[in-house]
């Protein structure tokens, strides 16, 4: 399965790097970006999203907009955490994190991150077959 991601980073030259190093996968692709909080819950309402790779330096943890959000969403994504840093509140947005991804990211981590999310979305088809 390929998933279909959004990237959510203010910065554009990180946005390119984990875009190229997403699709050299072969098992992700980006589908969207947005360089604000804002901007990435308005295209998340509009659907189609599997996974939100979310630099936590645009995240705003006392919004609640993602939050209000989650009830209008039909499919709720997965939550890939970006920093640079380890002082982030992970469960701040209403979904709990999947995978913190360390930036810069290195092949290693986005190989954890990626067997992280085919693992969580097995678990999600095996629950729907019952």
């Amino acid at each position: 399965m390929i998933f279909e991601a959004l990237l959510a980073d203010d910065e554009a030259p990180a946005r390119v790097e984990l875009r190229h190093q997403l699709e050299d996968t072969g098992r992700v692709k980006v589908v969207a970006e947005a360089v604000s909080f804002p901007e990435t819950v308005a295209k998340l309402l509009k659907g189609g999203i599997d996974v939100l790779f979310l630099d936590w330096d645009i995240a705003d943890p006392s919004s609640t907009l993602l939050r209000d959000a989650l009830p209008k969403m039909d499919h709720v994504p997965m939550l890939v955490l970006m920093s640079a840093y380890s002082d982030f509140q992970p469960e701040a947005f209403g979904i709990k994190p999947l995978f913190h991804l360390p930036k810069p990211t290195d092949k290693a981590d986005l190989d954890r991150c990626i067997a992280a999310i085919e693992k969580r979305n097995l678990e999600l088809l095996e629950r729907r077959a019952f």
